[in-house]
C-alpha cells in the first residue's frame, strides 16, 4: 500500500451505447475508422458494496497517533478517482495513473466516452485491492464515558500456507479490563480468519484512538475504525456555570469560582476564553454555526451569511485571516448548493427540507443570497427572482393584521425586499403608521428600510430615537425586549437586542447604547462562544460586524493575560495579525479546589482597544444518574422487543438484548402549549446502529402482524414532524409548529457489540427557544454476548 496501477483504454474496446442503431457502419466506421475523433472520455473508480464477501472491505481511518512500527492504512475513501475530461489521442487512445487509497475492497471501474458528433461508449471492469495478511476492526462508531464494550478484530489470512500471527491492540482514551491482554497470538489456517476481542471501558476523554495490527513473518497490517478516532460523549449538566465580560481600560478582574456541592468534581473543567477584539471573539461563534449539525432553511443561511459580513469587514481593514477565508469558502459553496436545490417550484423556501414554502424562511433565504451576491459571488439565474416574486405575492396591508408578530414579519418581508432592489414605498410608509404595534427588531428593521428607500429619511430618524428611548438597563448592559411574544418569528430578547444594534451601529456607531448592547450580549454566550440558537447567533455577529466597521475596534495594541489560584494560566497579545486569535484554557475540575474558592485573575495591559473573556465551569454527571425534566415538555424513552405486540404496547420495556436482535424504542412526548420549531433527539447505545428501513440494504425483520404502510407504523402524530434524520450517535425529528397533545415517535435499534452502555437522556428543545425543553432519564442498555 498505496496500489498503483495503469489503466489503458481505447475506444475501440467500448461498449457502444449509440442513441442510434448500435450495428450501423457509421457507428462502426466511428469508432473504428483511420479519422481522429477527440474523444472525451469520463473515468470513475469506486469501491464496490455488494462484492464485500468476495473481497474484504477495507476499514481505518484518521485518529490520534499512536507510534506503532507497522504503517497504519488510515486513508479511506469512497471514490478513488474521478476525471470526466479525458482527451484521448488520435487512435482513441489515452491513458491515467491512479494512486489507489488504503481502502482493502473491490473496485468498480466505469469509463464512458463521447465523441463531438456523439457517438457514445462506455464500459467497466473490477480492481481489487487486497493484502495478504489483513486485519478489519470491529467496534462501535462513538463511545459514553463509562462504557464497558467489546472491541474485536477479524484477522485474514489470504495466503495459501497457515500462519501464526501476532495481533496487538494499541489504546489511547480506553482502559482495558486486562492490559497483558492487549498482545495476542492466533493461529489462522491457510485462507481463514480469526477474531479477537477486548474487554475495556471507555475514559473521561474527548476522544478514544484505536489501533490494530497483525504480524507474521515479513506480512503485516495496521488499521484504525473506519471512523477514525471514536468520540466519547458525555452528559453535561444543564446549569453550565458561566462567567463573561469587558476590560476597556488597563486594570484587574477577579472572578471567583466554587464547584456546586450537588455534583460530583471528578468529571468536568473550567474553560476560558480571551478575546483582544470582538473579532477575535466571534471566531468561536463561526465554528458553532459551521459545524451545527441540521440543516433547516434557517440554518443553512447562518452558517454563511455571518462568515461573509465578517470576512467583509476584515477586507475593509486590510486583516487577512486564511481561516476565515477558506471558511467562508467552504460554508458558503456548500449552503449556497442546498439553498438552490431546495427552493420550491413557487420560488419560496420551507423551514426544513420538503416543507411548503412560508415567508419567513423565503425573507432569510433571500437576504443571504441578497448578500451573496453583493460580494460578487455567482447565484444561479432566476433563484433572486422567483423569490422576490413569491415575497411580493405574499404582501399585505397592515389593515388586514391582527397579530403583533404579523406586523413584525411584514417589517422583515419589507426589509429584505428593499435590500433586494424591490423595495415597496407605500408599504413601508403603511408600517411606520403603525410602528407602535412593531417589537423593537421589526422597527430597527423599518428604519433600515426606509433609509433604502430614501437616505437621510426623517421618519428613520423617528424610529432611531424611539429605539434609543426605549432601551431597557441590566447590570450587563442595554437590550431591548419584544413587548409581544414573536414565536412564529423566532424573536427572542438577544435577536431583537442584536437586530437594533445591528441598525444603531450604521446609524451612530458612537452612541454609548451600541457599546452597552455589545457588553450585554457578550455576557449572554454559551459554553461554545455562540448564543442560544443559530438564529440568535447569526444576528448577533452581523451587528458585531457593523460594530467592528464603525468604531475601528481591530486596531488594539495591549497585553493580558490569566492567572488561576495565582498560577500562571494562559497569556497574549493583541495587535497585528493576533487581533483575530482569542486564547483559550482548561483546567481539569480535579484541579482546582473543591472545598474552598478559586481564583480567576483577569489582567489587561495598557493600550487601546477592548478585552473581551468567556468563562465556563462544565460538570458531568453520569448519564444513568440523569433525571426526567419538564419545562413544558415532557418526553421519556422505552425499549421493547420488535415484534407484534410490543409495537401495540402489550408487554413489559426490557434494558437489555441480543447482539441482531432488533429492538423498538419508543418516545412519549406531551406538551401542554403549541410549540415552534421544535427539535427532538433521542441518543443510542453506542453499541446499537438505527435500522434505516428506507435502505434496500437494511433487514426489515420478520414479518410484522401490523400492514407496514399503516399510519402507526412510526408512532402517532409522525406524521407532523420530517422524516427522521439518522446519525451516528443519535437519531432527530424537527417540526415547525406542533399544537398541544400527546405523540409517540417510533424506531427500531440493531444491537451489534456486546457491553454495557450508557445511554444519554433523549430531550426536545424549542431551537430558537430554548427555555422550552426536556428531556428524559439517562439508561444503562446491555448487549449480552
Amino acid at each position: 500500500n498505496p496500489v498503483e496501477g495503469e489503466f489503458s483504454l481505447s475506444v475501440v474496446d467500448l461498449a457502444v451505447l449509440a442513441l442510434a442503431d448500435p450495428n450501423s457502419e457509421e457507428i462502426v466506421s466511428a469508432f473504428y475508422g483511420d479519422q481522429p475523433l477527440g474523444v472525451i472520455t469520463s473515468i470513475s473508480l469506486a469501491a464496490s458494496t455488494h462484492l464485500r464477501e468476495f473481497s474484504p472491505e477495507g476499514i481505518g481511518g484518521g485518529g490520534g497517533a499512536l507510534d506503532e512500527p507497522v504503517q497504519v492504512r488510515e486513508q479511506f475513501l469512497d471514490t478513488a478517482y474521478w476525471n470526466a475530461a479525458i482527451v484521448t489521442d488520435a487512435e482513441g487512445r489515452a491513458s491515467v495513473s491512479i494512486t489507489l487509497p488504503d481502502n482493502l475492497t473491490t473496485w468498480g471501474l466505469d469509463t464512458r466516452g463521447v465523441t463531438e458528433d456523439t457517438y457514445v461508449g462506455q464500459d467497466d471492469g473490477l480492481v481489487v485491492s487486497t493484502k495478504d495478511l489483513l486485519i478489519r476492526p470491529v467496534t462501535p462508531r462513538f463511545f459514553v464515558e463509562g462504557d464497558h464494550a467489546l472491541l474485536a478484530a477479524v484477522v485474514h489470512n489470504n495466503t495459501s500456507e497457515d500462519m501464526q500471527v501476532d495481533v496487538s491492540l494499541g489504546a489511547q482514551g480506553f482502559e482495558l479490563d486486562d492490559p497483558q491482554h492487549a498482545q495476542q497470538e492466533v493461529s489462522i489456517p491457510a485462507g481463514g480468519r480469526a477474531r479477537l476481542e477486548w474487554w475495556g471501558t471507555a475514559l473521561d476523554v474527548e476522544s478514544v484512538d484505536l489501533v490494530f495490527s497483525a504480524e507474521s513473518g515479513d506480512l503485516d497490517d495496521a488499521s484504525r475504525p473506519v471512523w477514525g478516532a471514536l468520540p466519547v460523549l458525555r452528559y453535561t449538566a444543564p446549569q453550565t456555570f458561566g462567567t463573561s465580560g469587558t476590560l476597556d481600560e488597563a486594570g484587574e478582574r477577579l472572578e471567583v469560582i466554587s464547584l456546586p456541592r450537588s455534583f460530583d468534581p471528578g468529571g468536568g473543567e473550567l474553560n476560558l476564553e480571551m478575546a483582544p477584539s470582538l473579532g477575535a471573539a466571534m471566531m468561536g461563534a463561526l465554528d458553532v454555526l459551521e459545524f451545527y449539525p441540521y440543516a433547516s432553511t434557517e440554518h443553512l443561511v447562518s452558517r454563511f451569511l455571518p462568515n461573509l459580513e465578517t470576512y467583509r469587514v476584515m477586507q475593509e481593514f486590510g486583516i487577512d485571516d486564511p481561516g476565515l477565508g477558506s471558511r467562508l469558502e467552504r460554508t458558503l459553496e456548500d449552503s449556497l448548493a442546498q439553498l438552490t436545490v431546495r427552493q420550491n417550484s413557487d420560488g419560496g423556501w420551507g423551514w426544513w427540507k420538503g416543507d411548503q414554502s412560508e415567508p419567513f424562511s423565503t425573507a432569510y433565504a433571500l437576504i443571504g443570497l441578497v448578500r451573496a451576491r453583493e460580494a460578487g459571488v455567482e447565484i444561479e439565474p432566476g433563484v433572486i427572482d422567483s423569490a422576490v416574486e413569491y415575497l411580493i405575492a405574499s404582501l399585505t396591508t397592515t389593515e388586514l393584521l391582527t397579530q403583533t408578530w404579523q406586523y413584525d414579519r411584514l417589517a422583515f418581508i419589507h426589509y429584505v425586499l428593499s435590500q433586494a432592489g424591490a423595495g415597496d414605498p407605500s408599504g413601508a410608509a403603511g408600517l411606520f403608521e403603525e410602528r407602535s404595534r412593531l417589537n423593537p427588531w421589526a422597527q430597527a428593521l423599518l428604519a433600515l428600510t426606509l433609509e433604502s428607500l430614501s437616505p437621510d429619511d426623517e421618519r428613520a430618524l423617528t424610529i432611531y430615537s424611539d429605539l434609543e428611548a426605549g432601551a431597557l438597563r441590566s447590570a450587563t448592559g442595554a437590550y431591548w425586549s419584544n413587548h409581544e411574544p414573536s414565536l412564529q418569528n423566532m424573536s427572542t430578547t438577544i435577536q431583537s437586542t442584536a437586530v437594533v444594534r445591528y441598525a444603531l451601529a450604521g446609524f451612530d456607531p458612537a452612541s454609548p447604547l451600541v457599546a452597552d448592547a455589545m457588553r450585554y450580549l457578550m455576557a449572554h454566550r454559551d459554553a461554545s462562544g455562540a448564543w442560544a440558537s443559530t438564529y440568535e447567533t447569526a444576528w448577533t455577529l452581523m451587528a458585531a460586524s457593523e460594530v467592528m466597521k464603525g468604531t475601528g475596534e481591530l486596531s488594539g495594541e495591549f497585553s493580558f493575560s490569566a492567572a488561576l489560584n495565582e498560577a500562571p494560566f494562559v497569556a497574549g497579545e493583541a495587535g497585528g495579525s493576533t487581533q483575530l486569535t482569542p486564547v483559550d484554557a482548561m483546567a481539569p475540575v480535579s484541579s482546582l479546589y473543591p472545598q474552598d474558592p478559586n481564583s480567576l485573575l483577569l489582567q489587561r495591559g495598557r493600550g487601546p482597544g477592548r478585552l473581551y473573556y468567556n468563562a465556563h465551569l462544565n460538570v458531568h454527571r453520569p448519564a444513568e444518574d440523569v433525571a426526567p425534566l419538564d419545562k413544558g415538555i415532557s418526553i421519556s424513552r422505552a425499549y421493547f422487543p420488535s415484534n407484534g405486540d410490543c409495537l401495540l404496547g402489550e408487554c413489559p420495556q426490557f434494558d437489555s438484548a441480543q447482539p441482531g436482535e432488533l429492538v423498538t424504542v419508543r418516545l412519549t412526548l406531551t406538551i401542554p402549549e403549541t410549540v415552534h420549531y421544535l427539535l427532538v433527539e433521542d441518543f443510542i447505545p453506542a453499541g446499537t446502529e438505527v435500522l434505516d428501513t428506507s435502505l434496500k440494504t437494511s433487514q426489515q425483520g420478520d414479518e410484522l402482524p401490523l400492514d407496514l404502510l399503516s399510519p402507526f407504523q412510526g408512532g402517532w402524530g409522525w406524521w407532523y414532524f420530517v422524516d427522521p434524520q439518522i446519525h451516528d450517535d443519535r437519531v432527530s425529528w424537527a417540526v415547525n409548529v406542533l399544537p398541544a397533545g400527546t405523540y409517540e415517535l417510533i424506531y427500531q435499534l440493531v444491537p451489534l457489540q456486546a457491553g454495557e452502555y450508557r445511554v444519554l437522556p433523549a430531550r426536545a428543545r424549542q431551537l430558537y427557544f430554548p427555555e422550552v425543553q426536556g428531556n428524559s432519564a439517562g439508561d444503562v442498555f446491555k448487549i449480552d454476548e
